[in-house]
């Protein structure tokens, strides 16, 4: 009789796990630290921008575990800020708000948890709204701010309708430079 040997799969699964540990750590809530993006980040395509591919991966899948918006927002951004700090870069405050509520907007299951009427206060919405965008990872999370500012503002108390029809004008200014941001990132799933 003949043994034949395969080794396991334990490097693989290692790999696997490491690659997609922040997308693991949002999905619990946990802290997501910088050192966490490492595998991810060894996992980019080349000419890919470095925060933007991870802030496109981080969004990949719907959080069912936090109903409440705002702590949802608050917790993104330190996700945000987390990337920022991994890839390196020197970034202001605003851009680390847009992409945080942005990957909140992304994320957050409004379906199961809806938003209502007085919940949620606007006003950092509006004035993240007001960051103008340069690059993909910014048109890409302004979009998604974008298209729950707009709800936020229809349940807000004040309705101010100048705040609306400004969020809906930036919506249609971005639009095309968000669907090719969209469009450079590459399906993928958790593997």
């Amino acid at each position: 009789m003949d043994v034949a040997f395969e080794p396991n799969n334990d490097a693989r699964s290692e790999k696997a796990y490491t690659k997609n540990l922040p997308m693991l750590k949002i999905q619990t809530h946990e802290t997501v630290n910088p050192e966490d993006w490492q595998g991810l980040l060894a996992d980019t395509p080349p000419g890919m921008e470095k925060v933007f591919w991870c802030i496109g991966c981080a969004g990949m899948f719907m959080v069912n575990t936090e109903d409440k918006f705002d702590v949802w927002c608050a917790y993104c951004i330190t996700v945000a800020q987390s990337v920022v700090t991994a890839c390196g870069e020197d970034t202001d405050e605003g851009r680390v708000y847009l992409m945080g509520y942005g990957l909140a907007a992304r994320t957050f299951n409004f379906v199961a948890h809806p938003v209502r009427r007085g919940e949620c206060d606007p006003a950092p919405f509006i004035k993240a709204a007001q960051y103008e965008c340069k690059d993909d990872v910014e048109f890409f999370s302004m979009w998604h701010l974008l298209v729950v500012l707009i709800e936020l503002l229809r349940l807000s108390e004040t309705e101010d309708m100048h705040d609306m029809v400004s969020a809906m004008v930036k919506m249609n200014r971005v639009r095309a430079r968000y669907r090719q941001a969209a469009d450079k990132l590459p399906k993928r799933d958790a593997q």
